[in-house]
């Protein structure tokens, strides 16, 4: 199955804070066999996310979402969802149980910002946010999936980690992805790739060699996908 990451928020734009979300997401998709076919960066405005969820439905069969749900008025990814999927809000009384416990737990006064973070679009399926208030969002078109997440790092992870990567694997078919990387000194670029040329005439797919230069050498990665599965 073919996903996109789509990462939201001016901070990423702008280059406030690095986009650490996407990196990490599409190293772990990797590696349980997923592909990700294209990252998107958007900005906080509504109207440009709903740009690229078009966009994005094109090319891929999931879209992973980070970012723009929480409470304050700069977090405008669940209205934008609401529009995209035709829909309204409704109150879901067990968000704002674990709401309410959380807050608890840590010994902070429940305001009504973070009460409205129990207002979910009617059509999504809520999955719990084990670390934070925001819940997480499963959307199905069809036989595509929108899942949308915190942007925080750490809420994020434990999503991917315990909810929705096990999903996925349950729901969608997988590929088998192997990869050696090698670190290759005393060549350029180019001779390096004049030299290895005749072995490359003979790699047969799936297999791909790509070169990545550092400062410490020139990195070469082998890799192939394997057919999908269950």
């Amino acid at each position: 199955m073919k996903i996109e990451i789509v990462t939201i928020g001016d901070e990423l734009l702008i280059g406030q804070i690095p986009n650490t979300n996407s990196v990490w997401m599409a190293r772990e998709l990797t590696a349980e066999g997923f592909r990700v076919v294209a990252i998107t960066t958007v900005g906080d405005a509504p109207d440009d996310l709903l740009k690229a969820l078009d966009t994005a439905f094109v090319r891929a069969d999931i879209l992973l979402l980070t970012g723009g749900v929480g409470p304050t008025r700069d977090d405008r990814t669940k209205d934008a969802l609401c529009r995209y999927f035709n829909c309204g809000l409704t109150f879901n009384q067990e968000v704002l149980q674990h709401i309410e416990a959380l807050f608890e737990r840590r010994k902070i006064a429940l305001n009504p910002l973070t009460r409205d973070q129990a207002m979910v679009p009617e059509v999504a399926t809520v999955i719990p946010n084990r670390v934070g208030t925001a819940p997480l969002l499963w959307f199905e078109k069809g036989e595509q999936l929108l899942v949308s997440m915190p942007g925080v790092p750490s809420e994020m992870r434990t999503a991917m980690q315990e909810e929705i990567i096990p999903r996925l694997k349950q729901s969608f078919r997988q590929s088998s992805y192997q990869r050696r990387d090698y670190l290759v000194t005393g060549f350029s670029e180019s001779a390096l790739a004049a030299h290895l040329a005749p072995f490359e005439d003979q790699l047969a797919a799936p297999f791909s060699l790509a070169y990545l230069p550092t400062y410490e050498g020139i990195r070469l990665r082998l890799s192939a996908w394997g057919e999908e599965h269950a």
